[in-house]
């Protein structure tokens, strides 16, 4: 199976400025996302993948078969555990919409009350939607449900086309931006740690 780069570390660098142009949303994204990552790592290393979209639309992170998280120029969507985030709603009142599907159709709408589940796989799921012209964007108080999220994730098996699409750059981007070392997926033979 060939595994393809999806552009080196500067590629991924002008896409994701462009995906994210203001330096203070931007950071507060990639450390979210880095920590997501962080855990995934954690608990299976072949289980995930960052998609970084060629034409810089989107920048998508799966655990399993499940989009965890996904930011395009103007939102940022983070999958979440509904139960908890109900919780931790009740304390920080978020400024947000919330995102399910019926069938194939997605629903979205700021009550989450009208809201059907995010994913089949994990029936308590929700996404949740922030707009990115806000400053600050607030997404690290989505932590605990996004974890669990991506806890939950781990029981779904990533598919090849998602290991076909990972982005070694954007790894080597992040751990750049937020002083990390992230490593690549277990299925990228050369870990860009190991150079």
């Amino acid at each position: 199976m060939k595994i393809a780069n999806l552009g080196t570390k500067a590629d991924t660098e002008k896409l994701i400025k462009k995906l994210i142009p203001d330096n203070q949303i931007r950071k507060e994204i990639l450390e979210f996302l880095s920590g997501l990552i962080h855990r995934s790592i954690q608990q299976n290393n072949s289980n995930w993948n960052v998609n970084l979209d060629k034409n810089g639309k989107f920048l998508r992170f799966h655990v399993g078969s499940l989009m965890a998280m996904e930011v395009t120029k103007k939102k940022v969507l983070v999958a979440c555990i509904r139960t908890l985030l109900e919780k931790m709603n009740e304390e920080n009142k978020l400024d947000c919409s919330y995102k399910g599907y019926l069938g194939k159709k997605a629903i979205e709408n700021r009550n989450i009350e009208k809201i059907p589940g995010y994913c089949t796989t994990i029936p308590d799921s929700i996404g949740v939607t922030l707009d990115l012209s806000s400053k600050p964007v607030h997404v690290t108080i989505l932590q605990d449900p996004a974890c669990e999220f991506v806890d939950q994730a781990q029981n779904t098996i990533i598919v090849r086309k998602l290991k076909r699409v990972h982005s070694t750059g954007a790894i080597e981007f992040l751990n750049e931006e937020v002083h990390l070392q992230l490593r690549n997926p277990d299925y990228i033979k050369d870990d860009i740690s190991e150079k």
